[in-house]
C-alpha cells in the first residue's frame, strides 16, 4: 500500500503511539520521496518513508515498532526504511540545515531544508524511469528558483563537502540536473 500526504501523519501518529506503549522515543529526518509527498505535494505518493535516525534508539527497537504500525494499517513492511541513510546521503550539513515539523509525545520528525533535499537528489542523480529523481529536482529546483547547472551543483558542493568531483561525477550530475531543467521549464 503507498503512502499519501493524507495518511502519512496517520501513520507517524500510530508509530508515536506504539513507542509510547514501548517507553522509547525516537527522533528522525524524514527525506526522500516521504519529504516530497509531505512538504511540497510533488507526487501523490510514495512506497516508503525514507528516515534517519537521529537519536540514540536501536534501529531495530524502532522498526519492531513500525511492523506493528505496518501489520494495523496493512502496509508493507520496510514503510520505515533507514538503508538510504546507510548509503551516505544524509551528510552532517543536511542535518545541520533541517527543522522540526512534527512533534508527538514520543517520535520528534524533522524536514530537510528544501536546499538540502535538491542537494540529496543531484546527489543520488538516479535517471531510470521507475526513479522519480529527476521530476523531484525540476519540482525542487522550481522551488528554489535554480535556473542552472552552475548554481545547483553549487547548492550540491554545500551539503556534501567532501564529494569526490571528478569529470565522470561532473557529467553524470551535469546530464541529471539538464534533464531537471528541462522538465522544470515546461
Amino acid at each position: 500500500m503507498s503512502i499519501s500526504e493524507k495518511n502519512l501523519e496517520l501513520y507517524l501518529k500510530a508509530l508515536s503511539d506504539e513507542l509510547v506503549k514501548n517507553n522509547l522515543f525516537a527522533e528522525i529526518l524524514l527525506f526522500g520521496g516521504g519529504a516530497l509527498v509531505a512538504f511540497y505535494c510533488s507526487r501523490d505518493m510514495t512506497h516508503d518513508l525514507d528516515i534517519k535516525i537521529l537519536d540514540d534508539i536501536q534501529e531495530s527497537l524502532l522498526l519492531s515498532c513500525a511492523a506493528v504500525v505496518a501489520e494495523k494499517f496493512n502496509l508493507e513492511s520496510d514503510w520505515i526504511n533507514t538503508e538510504a541513510d546507510k548509503c551516505g546521503y544524509v551528510t552532517q550539513e543536511i542535518v545541520a540545515d533541517s527543522e522540526l515539523w512534527l512533534k508527538y509525545p514520543a517520535l520528534h520528525v524533522l524536514r530537510p531544508s528544501t536546499k538540502a533535499l535538491l542537494a540529496m537528489k543531484i546527489n543520488a542523480a538516479r535517471i531510470h524511469p521507475s526513479v522519480f529523481d529527476i521530476d523531484d529536482a525540476a519540482h525542487l529546483l522550481s522551488e528554489l528558483k535554480i535556473d542552472s547547472v552552475q548554481d545547483a551543483i553549487a547548492v550540491w558542493k554545500d551539503y556534501y563537502p567532501n564529494a569526490p568531483f571528478s569529470e565522470v561525477t561532473f557529467r553524470e550530475k551535469n546530464m541529471f540536473l539538464n534533464q531537471a531543467l528541462y522538465l522544470k521549464r515546461k
